[in-house]
């Protein structure tokens, strides 16, 4: 029962890795074409194809880890919990196909798109200096952070499988002086997940107007909701008004009839 725990565990967080990535590809797309096609592609970028293409990315990265359910865990260097430890010929293959699918080609497309959309926006006459700037930062923002949590884990995932194949009769002390490094980058691979949505809420001014329209909204609701379950808040903000008028008029009263007596 508890290798179905450390399958179902590992399936989910590598399909979490490589749809964060593949989703993160076609977010740079998109902000290529509204940027460097942006009257070719009016009209075609919608919410209907984006959630169609969103869907098939889960299928499909989904279907590629399915197969991680019915394959043989033997462990002979060192006992983990979804990760086979030594590689086997097939996950050495597989692991050349997640390093050019998975990093490679996506990391390729993000420079690709990035670079354009700055060749595009330093020509543009329409953008102030600030927004170049800004957009000029995010690009290289998104190409550092995916280069710190994902290229670390996929060039130990490289070494791992091109070591393998060259001493596949003795591979476990190169494995139990890596794994503890792999584990590191692995986890840092989740990193992304919190890094990139910040990056374009601080990058996007409707995405932060939202955001600020959304707390002020739950600001509102809470404050109302509070006042419907303690109906006496209200009378005490009005009470707390007429007892302040109250005292000054007393005050100035006081006041009024000692100079009377001087």
């Amino acid at each position: 029962m508890d290798k179905i725990y450390c399958k179902i565990t590992g399936f989910i967080f590598f399909c979490n890795i490589y749809i964060s990535i593949l989703l993160l590809c076609c977010i740079s797309v998109d902000r290529y074409l509204a940027l460097v096609y942006a009257l070719e592609s009016r009209g075609r970028r919608e919410r209907k194809p984006a959630i169609i293409i969103v869907c098939v990315l889960f299928a499909v990265v989904a279907g590629v880890h399915i197969p991680v359910f019915f394959m043989e865990d033997n462990q002979n260097c060192t006992q983990t919990c979804f990760e086979t430890v030594p590689l086997t010929v097939l996950l050495a293959s597989f692991s050349f196909a997640r390093f050019l699918v998975g990093f490679a080609i996506p990391f390729t497309i993000l420079i690709f798109t990035n670079y354009k959309i700055f060749q595009n926006i330093k020509r543009s006459d329409i953008l102030t200096c600030r927004q170049k700037t800004k957009v000029k930062y995010v690009a290289i923002a998104i190409i550092v952070i995916f280069l710190i949590c994902f290229a670390p884990y996929h060039v130990v995932l490289v070494i791992r499988a091109i070591y393998f194949l060259l001493h596949q009769d003795c591979p476990c002390p190169f494995e139990n002086k890596i794994y503890p490094v792999f584990t590191v980058f692995l986890c840092l691979g989740t990193a992304n997940g919190v890094a990139d949505p910040i990056i374009y809420v601080l990058a996007s001014e409707n995405i932060r107007e939202d955001c600020y329209r959304s707390l002020r909204r739950l600001r509102w609701n809470s404050s109302k909701l509070n006042s419907s379950i303690d109906p006496n808040i209200e009378s005490r903000k009005l009470e707390i008004p007429l007892k302040e008028s109250k005292e000054r008029g007393q005050k100035e009263e006081n006041k009024e009839i000692k100079d009377s007596s001087d």
